[in-house]
């Protein structure tokens, strides 16, 4: 979800200030969103006043709370609580499983074996999947992937992998195991 502490004004002020406004476009991304557009493309005169804002069409809260609501399963009295008012319930949430993340990872088992960890040369990777998507990667401390073991469908049962880790720098670093629907992280020190 996009979102701003401040919306925009229509017209530019030339830096003689602040051009905050009371509007603002929010964009919701992912597999539980309800793909569409809410609301209509607002209609803008020619003489724009220069404190003017485009009409609000949905109040932020809104989106907060009908994800609240239809994506972590809280109770709408719940959610007034929390915002101090009852909100309009946007359908900008579908097919989503509420299900914690702690649940899903539950049948999903990803052994790092320690022969060796650290390690100098090589490291191997023990897990067991579904018939499904498996992408391995290793990422240095600042995010960065900086090398891909596998990525590709895996039938069901468990794998060994062998991960060659000379050209990396001696330091941190942290492979990451996905799935269709789970990851596990592991911490690995190259000597």
């Amino acid at each position: 979800m996009t979102f701003s502490e401040f919306g925009r004004r229509i017209k530019a002020n030339d830096s003689t200030g602040t051009d905050h406004g009371s509007a603002a476009p929010l964009f919701l991304f992912g597999n539980c969103v309800n793909p569409g557009i809410l609301g209509t493309n607002p209609v803008i005169t020619n003489n724009v006043g220069n404190d003017e804002g485009v009409a609000m069409q949905y109040d932020f809260r809104s989106v907060y709370a009908s994800i609240l609501i239809d994506w972590f399963e809280l109770a709408p009295s719940i959610v007034s609580e929390i915002l101090f008012a009852e909100f309009q319930k946007l359908p900008i949430i579908e097919g989503c499983s509420p299900v914690a993340t702690d649940e899903q990872n539950k049948d999903f088992n990803f052994v790092f074996n320690t022969y060796p960890n650290p390690a100098d040369r090589k490291v191997n990777l023990s897990f067991e999947s579904a018939n499904e998507f498996i992408r391995i990667s290793v990422f240095d401390p600042l995010g960065s992937e900086v090398k891909l073991l596998y990525s590709g469908r895996m039938q069901s049962g468990q794998h060994q992998m062998e991960l060659l880790i000379e050209d990396l720098k001696p330091g941190n670093y942290f492979i990451r195991l996905a799935s269709d629907h789970a990851q596990n992280t592991k911490l690995l020190v190259k000597l």
